[in-house]
């Protein structure tokens, strides 16, 4: 009984997609920082994995990429695990609109995701940190622009994954 792996090795791809730009953000991009600033891959990558696959295997991806995130990252506690559920769900709704399959629904989802992430990242530390939110600005603001710089580069990086693995049949 033979049997299409198709779909095991789709994913594959894309968590090593994911695991290069970790390597990338960790053994290059760490070492240059903008303002103090280093980018954040997390919720773009599942942004565009979420615009490509829908709701149901974008908020699974964002989950898988939340954990990852929260078991590597120093600090992150288990936040960036409902942040990348929710960008995951969220831009996968797009997918059902015909939007998020083409260059500017993931762009727009991308975009979107990190303005969330830093939104949320703010506003956490503000209420429950008791942290000054001019200082949290300061962070936030310079990461979010440098994250953002990345977004088109994410999108040929996940789109050629998604091309090459393709195991739908639409046209």
């Amino acid at each position: 009984m033979a049997r299409n792996h198709g779909s095991q090795i789709k994913w594959t791809a894309y968590s090593l997609a994911y695991l290069f730009l970790h390597l990338l953000k960790f053994g290059l991009l760490n070492r240059v920082p903008v303002n103090g600033a280093v980018p954040e891959f997390a919720t773009i990558a599942v942004a565009a994995v979420g615009c490509f696959e829908g709701p149901f295997s974008g908020a699974l991806y964002g989950l898988g990429i939340g954990l990852f995130c929260s078991a590597v990252y120093y600090r992150a506690g288990s936040m960036m695990i409902a942040i990348c559920t929710l960008v995951g769900w969220l831009s996968g709704l797009t997918t059902d609109l015909q939007v998020g399959k083409n260059f500017l629904g993931v762009v727009l989802c991308g975009s979107l995701s990190v303005v969330l992430l830093e939104a949320i990242r703010v506003g956490y530390y503000h209420f429950f940190g008791k942290n000054d939110l001019d200082i949290l600005l300061s962070i936030a603001i310079p990461e979010g622009l440098y994250s953002l710089a990345f977004v088109i580069p994410m999108y040929f990086l996940f789109v050629m994954v998604f091309l090459k693995f393709r195991t739908d049949m639409e046209l």
